[in-house]
């Protein structure tokens, strides 16, 4: 069986950065899946290693909506920079590493702007519908470690340790199990569930979130957009006919009193044309 090496630690500041102030007003609560990478590689696995701290962020990272194919590797270097935000916090544990710590550590790695905190499954659930997936820190007890033949968890058994696990998707009234369910992705490989897949039903994830669990919102870092074009090249002297104008390919720049090619203007903030204007 892989090690567990989750390791609760709450530091009560986290209250003041929930999750609910990013959400929209009203959330629709609708089936939402967050793909990742279908390239090798994924899902990932770490063996017989305790390091699912730096695997479930690191499935994060790789999730969508904004995708950092960062890769198997990266799992464990985020595992052990992990370990050293725990060091700095006063954790000396032997192994495993705090949720808190992971979330730390992607941030002064540069890999996300910024985290927040889920307070129960509500945040959870909307969280899932209107934002991203949600990293998991729960504890794990025996009959967990397989799903049955569609993929479902069933909580149950001896507690065998803490794990944390990314949840990629919410399905409500899901067809197989006739209620509602999260989706989750796990760091054992293709060999867990449906290929490296489970279903949690919602009471039983809310059960386990109130049982010294917690969950992590991460805010990625958006690629960086390409430079703007020099102006030279977006510009050009409005030495065209009245009627190549009224064809509606121009925009109108008012202070430099130039026309542009409209592909060129797209998101440059320039009103079109007025004398391409119907």
């Amino acid at each position: 069986m892989p090690k567990l090496d989750r390791i609760p630690h709450f530091d009560p500041r986290s209250r003041g950065y929930g999750v609910r102030e990013l959400l929209p007003r009203r959330v629709e609560r609708r089936q939402r899946l967050w793909a990742l990478p279908s390239g090798a590689g994924y899902p990932i696995d770490q063996g017989q290693e305790g390091q699912c701290v730096g695997f479930g962020y690191t499935c994060e990272l790789a999730a969508e909506p904004i995708v950092i194919d960062v890769g198997q590797a990266f799992a464990p270097q985020l595992y052990r920079l992990a370990q050293a935000e725990d060091r700095k916090m006063g954790n000396y544990w032997d192994g495993g590493a705090s949720m808190l710590a992971g979330a730390k550590a992607a941030k002064n790695g540069g890999y996300i702007q910024s985290y927040r905190w889920a307070f129960g499954i509500d945040d959870v659930i909307d969280t899932l519908c209107a934002i991203g997936p949600v990293v998991l820190g729960i504890n794990w007890y025996t009959d967990m470690y397989d799903t049955d033949h569609r993929g479902l968890v069933k909580v149950g058994g001896s507690l065998a340790g803490g794990h944390c696990i990314c949840a990629v998707g919410y399905w409500p009234n899901h067809p197989d199990f006739g209620e509602d369910v999260v989706v989750w992705m796990n760091s054992w490989g293709r060999s867990y569930g449906l290929n490296g897949v489970g279903f949690i039903r919602v009471p039983d994830l809310a059960g386990l979130l109130e049982d010294q669990g917690e969950a992590a919102i991460v805010v990625d870092v958006a690629p960086k957009p390409p430079p703007p074009p020099p102006v030279e090249q977006l510009f050009v002297a409005a030495r065209r006919s009245v009627a190549f104008h009224r064809k509606g390919a121009h925009w109108w720049l008012p202070e430099a009193r130039a026309w542009s090619k409209r592909e060129d203007a797209i998101g440059a903030g320039l009103r079109p044309c007025r004398l391409c204007k119907p």
